[in-house]
């Protein structure tokens, strides 16, 4: 749970010594019996669980839509659109400040969990995220307006959200997976087989499977999905493609996947241009839709870990029935909900992204550059040292101009770096002429939240003459 205590809260206060048990024990044998609430707690082993003994009764919320129940160490909440889910420590403290669920994170719609890569715990509401950090034992905010995109269907097409926010047991899009849509055409999923799906904002291409579905191979390079890239750890990725649609409507017959090509050559999708067709799920048979989600990494197993991260969307209607139409300027619509694109009233093709919302954590990459054989590099030239990602993406680099004093080296270097797993550090040297690269790289490294990783680089001693 995330650090510190909830002791003062708003509802419910605490009270200590034997009547403090005495209530406890009364509260506990008068808990709802099979509510959402008590089932939720029982689940986490009740009074000798996390959250530790009751200190009020099960009420209703003042927004009059869901209730709730503290306990000692946390609290538990439910609406008929989120479930019962816990939170608790520094994370529902700030809720508490920003208004609990009549703020604007609303309910939460899972329990406090680990971040993808387990440096920090975070709580995902129905309008954003609560993030407690534990290298600096702070907790921050992610609204979901502080990434604003398109719905990925046709203008005027009414789509069914079969999947989000993670309603029932069984819904996929749980836990970290909270923040993804499942859509269908029309609340029609055999008629969705073969639909057209489109872009939901303009960014570069990072990675493109579009193989036949099987689950049992989703780390093959031929997996089904198209992932973008909008912002610093935020990858939007668009699941479930019909076999060689994508080559066939938006690469119109290349034969080079975005993966295959340097970061510079991939190409950007913009915003309401033809993605590829709708395909099969990999479920029940007659099981096709569109599943959308951003994610902290592209959406690939081989990329983890990650999760989900909280997005909105503009320029949309939505409806409960189908046949009445609300416009909504920028909102984040419900499992349960038809929502329709609209045309002429959006924010431009561009993703709207709050760079300072930050969902990943950082570490530092730093070390030496030299040269492997010795001797001294031509001065008058500049290295360039850069972060890689493991899908071939620049994450940060640094240029050292070299002059006559330093040619020998070493050259020192520090990069702030995202914590993701199989990083790369590769540095080249380039100078005026007579034109010269000479190159260096690492291996394939983790990076650690928090934490320094040296990562020292010798560069090939054999210039390599640029060909004009």
């Amino acid at each position: 749970m995330s650090g510190g205590s909830n002791a003062a809260r708003r509802r419910g206060p605490r009270i200590g010594g034997a009547a403090g048990l005495a209530l406890a024990v009364g509260l506990a044998a008068g808990a709802a019996a099979g509510s959402p609430i008590s089932d939720k707690y029982a689940s986490l082993g009740g009074a000798k669980g996390s959250l530790g003994p009751p200190t009020g009764p099960e009420s209703p919320c003042p927004d009059g839509v869901g209730r709730y129940r503290h306990y000692a160490n946390g609290s538990i909440y439910w609406s008929p659109k989120t479930a019962a889910h816990q939170v608790g420590g520094l994370i529902e403290q700030l809720w508490a400040r920003l208004g609990w669920e009549q703020s604007y994170l609303r309910y939460p719609m899972t329990d406090e969990e680990d971040m993808y890569d387990a440096a920090g715990r975070v709580s995902k509401f129905q309008g954003g995220e609560l993030i407690w950090r534990r290298a600096t034992n702070a907790v921050s905010e992610v609204k979901s307006t502080d990434l604003v995109v398109d719905l990925p269907t046709p203008v005027g097409e009414p789509w069914w959200i079969i999947q989000a926010n993670g309603v029932s047991p069984t819904d996929s899009h749980g836990g970290p997976w909270a923040y993804c849509w499942d859509l269908d055409w029309n609340q029609n999923q055999p008629a969705t087989k073969g639909r057209t799906f489109i872009a939901g904002a303009t960014g570069k291409l990072v990675w493109v499977g579009e193989g036949a579905h099987d689950t049992a191979t989703m780390t093959a390079p031929l997996a089904n999905v198209i992932s973008q890239k909008l912002g610093e750890g935020r990858y939007l990725s668009y699941m479930h493609l019909l076999q060689g649609s994508w080559t066939a409507t938006f690469a119109r017959g290349q034969v080079f996947l975005p993966q295959t090509l340097p970061w510079a050559d991939r190409d950007v999708a913009r915003d309401g241009e033809a993605m590829a067709k709708t395909g099969d799920v990999g479920a029940a048979p007659g099981a096709w839709h569109v599943h959308y989600c951003v994610t902290t990494a592209p959406d690939r197993p081989r990329f983890g870990p990650f999760e989900s991260v909280p997005v909105a969307f503009r320029n949309y209607s939505v409806s409960d029935d189908g046949s009445h139409w609300t416009y909504v300027a920028v909102g984040v619509p419900l499992q349960g909900q038809f929502v329709r694109r609209e045309a002429g009233k959006g924010g431009g093709p561009a993703p709207q992204v709050n760079e300072g919302a930050q969902v990943l954590n950082y570490g530092t990459v730093a070390g030496e550059i030299r040269l492997a054989g010795g001797g001294a590099l031509d001065p008058g030239g500049q290295l360039t040292v850069t972060l890689t990602s493991k899908w071939g993406e620049p994450l940060a680099s640094r240029k050292i101009d070299v002059h006559a004093g330093d040619a020998a080296g070493p050259w020192r270097y520090s990069l702030r770096a995202p914590d993701y797993p199989g990083s790369k550090i590769t540095a080249q040297y380039s100078r005026p002429p007579p034109q010269t690269l000479i190159h260096g790289a690492s291996g394939a490294f983790d990076v650690t939240a928090a934490a320094t990783t040296t990562q020292d680089v010798k560069l090939k001693s054999t210039a390599v003459p640029i060909i004009k």
